[in-house]
């Protein structure tokens, strides 16, 4: 299993080279394990495009590593622009639409006739473009703004437990799936210091308790190449926050996840497999003990 260093390295590349959800997914890995680790969330900062997970990374580095100036300089950068984006999108909606002029009836004209032609005329053209003036109100609004998201921030944060990472939706499972037998058990875990529980097969389930944070559990399956698989972990209890990982056939990870959707604190995976043999998934927890369920679809 890689080490904490190399799994930086890793995202490191993965992140100049342009692979920001690889990156992503081997730093949600490290920190399921390594929660303190600051130069993770720093990482983690650069690997995604949304303000809000980029946000709690930051405040985690500050939390960690205080008064880090390149973490308030970013926190502060993406205060501004979530800003301006409201501001642009309210300051469309209340921009009033261009009523036309109305056509005056031939007793009103009086004679005037071309007249009011000339006016019909100049009121149905488009309108000459005007130089923008600075407005100030605008940008007084989105200074408030900045110290309102900032406040507001500062409280959420005390209240937050773990990063909440955005993933791609997950098929629903079958609830009704078998449960799958331990008849194929592997004689060594390549993972080091883990619980190896046996095998699942697809369209199967197991289920399993963590007796403690630091406990790991391993499960391996056979696959064929490119088969598209769906893992995920279900908490059994509501003080478990589960994190799921995938390990090849060499051993090295394949991707890793600890939040389906905002608000949906399962762990889940969806993807298609490079290679044929036989795949780990390695359940663990990211911060109190409890029951799960893990479920293999294809």
């Amino acid at each position: 299993m890689a080490t904490s260093q190399q799994q930086l390295e890793m995202a490191r590349r993965a992140i100049q080279e342009g692979r920001k959800e690889h990156a992503a997914n081997v730093l949600i890995v490290l920190l399921a394990s390594e929660p303190q680790h600051v130069e993770a969330w720093w990482l983690l900062a650069h690997a995604t495009n949304s303000v809000d997970i980029q946000r709690r990374a930051l405040q985690n580095v500050l939390q960690l590593r205080p008064g880090d100036p390149q973490a308030l300089e970013m926190l502060e950068s993406v205060n501004v622009r979530e800003a301006m984006m409201r501001l642009k999108h309210d300051t469309n909606e209340m921009r009033p639409a261009r009523s036309a002029v109305p056509s005056p009836t031939p007793a009103q004209t009086n004679g005037l006739e071309p007249r009011y032609a000339e006016l019909r005329r100049r009121s149905a053209s488009p309108p000459r473009p005007k130089k923008r003036r600075v407005r100030w109100f605008p940008i007084a609004l989105a200074g408030a703004l900045v110290f309102l998201i900032a406040g507001c921030a500062l409280l959420a944060f005390a209240a937050l437990n773990g990063l909440r990472i955005v993933e791609d939706a997950m098929a629903e499972f079958s609830p009704s799936l078998p449960f799958a037998s331990a008849a194929r058990q592997p004689t060594q875990s390549p993972l080091g210091d883990v619980n190896a529980l046996g095998s699942i097969a697809y369209q199967q389930w197991r289920s399993g308790t963590l007796q403690n944070p630091s406990e790991r559990h391993a499960y391996v399956f056979r696959a064929a190449a490119n088969d598209f698989v769906a893992v995920e972990v279900s908490a059994l209890d509501s003080s478990l926050d589960p994190a799921v990982a995938l390990y090849g056939p060499d051993g090295v990870l394949i991707a890793g996840n600890t939040d389906i959707a905002i608000g949906n604190s399962n762990a889940g995976l969806a993807l298609t497999l490079p290679a044929a043999g036989d795949y780990t998934i390695l359940v663990s927890s990211q911060g109190a003990a409890g029951r799960y369920q893990l479920t293999l679809q294809h």
